[in-house]
């Protein structure tokens, strides 16, 4: 072997210990870009447990508004280009009431909810709203 054999040899040989030395032969792991941010509105009730809530929210895009809890059913309608009327019915009480999604970079600030009406389980409204408010977050 020459002189540059040798050295190509060498080469060739230190690639390839490199290569194996620094893959395991698996594909490197995708990185997941958020294409929405998710809101989250939460309820503070004075009653422990209501039947339904008309609530409005209101802010940037809203979009896919769904019931946190599994057991209770939504049912929206958008008002404008930035709010939407929200209703869950179910056993409604403080906590988590309803999840929906913005564009990514969409800060919670931008958004706001108000409750319109409660009705209790025996589905008659509530007289008065006082004690009840809502706040919209990040989970």
């Amino acid at each position: 072997m020459t002189v540059i054999g040798t050295r190509r040899f060498r080469w060739t040989t230190v690639a390839l210990v490199g290569a194996v030395a620094c893959g395991d032969g698996e594909q490197p792991a995708a990185v997941e870009v958020p294409t929405v941010t998710v809101f989250i509105v939460a309820l503070t009730s004075p009653n422990p447990s209501d039947g339904a809530a008309l609530i409005s929210i209101t802010g940037g895009v809203i979009d896919k508004p769904a019931a946190v809890s599994q057991s209770d059913r939504v049912y929206f309608r958008s008002t404008g280009a930035s709010t939407m009327r929200v209703a869950v019915v179910g056993t409604i009480a403080s906590g988590g009431l309803v999840r929906f999604e913005a564009p990514v970079g969409a800060q919670a600030s931008a958004y706001s909810a108000s409750v319109l009406q409660v009705a209790d389980r025996n589905n008659d409204l509530r007289a008065s709203l006082s004690g009840y408010s809502l706040a919209v977050s990040e989970p």
